[in-house]
């Protein structure tokens, strides 16, 4: 195991940057054609473009060729009110990942390096702090391709759509990484059967989608661990929710205070699951664990950390206050300014400021770059 290990890491760090999402796309290219979904495109610049568009070929979003291609036999729409867009949500993303991802990169990496040294307050925070991490890095990712398409005039699907307030693990998986989730499901979980084949087998199926899904990103059994567990919280969840309907004949998820609680004990899952993912090792991981517990060590209340906590929920209270003036779930938006006024634009110029003084200016790639 140990030498295949090795020459897995060493295969993968010669493979051609994007290979992954590459063959995401072209994957789902090719099942959509062969299941006559829509007819196969006859111009091979457009697929090609499709396929490699390089603003999403590192880390998505996961666009589906129908919904790109056709964009493309639009007029040219390449516009100042799409750069205005574009530019504030390249510059949204830009401080997600440079000032909150990557300073909180180095509490995460100095705690998780030597757990055992730290108190067991520092490590929970670095635990927390690692959530955050990853949110803020891959959102900033998605938030630049985002842009950067709009900018050129291509619309790419949403890819995170504030995870942390989920209530349960499947609600998680419906806003994290959004278009990865709904290509597994597509491609994956449908496949194998689905639902389509009885209760038993339907588990089954959640389960080894999140469990290939977690293969994925590495062969390593840190990897192999966080897919099974929120594959199991699939299937608990859903086993859950029969219960639910078959006792009270409802899936709400209850008043105020349960949908609190039921907040709260989906964010330490998560939490948890994100220990696997980010440890060295499965050592490595328990070693975080237990050092939770520890009475001494040394204590570090990491400033950026608590920025980090405070803009993400933020995000969630202003996306709860918006929601009391419409009806459905909670929801994010892009808060876009109109830049022909001169306190918005002076406003943006502002953010950008603040931006590139606070950015963190060390070594630091995106998280889901090397997947």
């Amino acid at each position: 195991m140990l030498s295949f290990r090795k020459e897995f890491y060493r295969v993968k760090t010669e493979i051609p940057l994007g290979i992954s999402f590459y063959s995401f796309f072209a994957v789902s290219y090719l099942m959509d054609v062969y299941r006559k979904k829509y007819s196969a495109y006859r111009d091979f610049l457009s697929v090609a473009l499709f396929i490699a568009f390089f603003a999403k070929l590192t880390s998505g979003p996961v666009v589906r060729a129908n919904k790109f291609i056709d964009q493309l036999n639009e007029e040219h729409h390449v516009s100042l009110k799409n750069l205005e867009t574009g530019i504030q949500i390249v510059a949204v993303g830009l401080f997600k990942k440079m000032v909150l991802a990557d300073h909180l990169s180095v509490f995460v990496d100095d705690v998780f390096g030597a757990p055992k040294a730290f108190s067991g307050f520092t490590v929970l925070f670095a635990i927390i702090s690692y959530a955050l991490q990853i949110y803020f890095d891959f959102a900033g990712y998605s938030d630049i391709a985002i842009g950067i398409a709009k900018i050129l005039g291509y619309d790419l699907d949403k890819n995170f759509d504030l995870p942390y307030a989920s209530l349960n693990p499947t609600e998680f998986w419906k806003r994290w990484h959004i278009t990865l989730s709904s290509w597994l499901q597509e491609y994956l979980y449908y496949p194998l059967g689905g639902n389509r084949k009885g209760k038993i087998r339907t588990y089954i199926n959640l389960f080894l989608t999140m469990l290939i899904g977690g293969l994925w990103h590495g062969a390593n059994w840190t990897f192999v661990i966080w897919g099974a567990i929120n594959g199991m919280a699939l299937v608990v969840h859903k086993i859950f929710l029969k219960w639910k309907v078959d006792k009270f004949g409802s899936r709400d998820a209850g008043n105020k205070f349960w949908k609190t609680v039921s907040g709260i004990l989906t964010f330490v899952f998560v939490c948890i699951c994100w220990v696997f993912f980010r440890a060295s090792s499965v050592g490595n991981a328990f070693d975080v664990f237990g050092s939770v517990f520890n009475t001494v060590g040394i204590t570090q209340i990491y400033s950026w950390a608590i920025l980090a906590v405070v803009i993400a929920a933020a995000e969630i209270i202003v996306a709860i206050v918006k929601k009391k003036k419409r009806e459905g779930k909670i929801i994010s938006r892009y808060i876009i300014l109109d830049l022909s006024k001169l306190l918005p634009l002076a406003l943006f110029f502002a953010f950008v400021g603040i931006t590139a003084i606070l950015a963190y200016l060390g070594d630091t790639s995106f998280i889901y770059g090397k997947f």
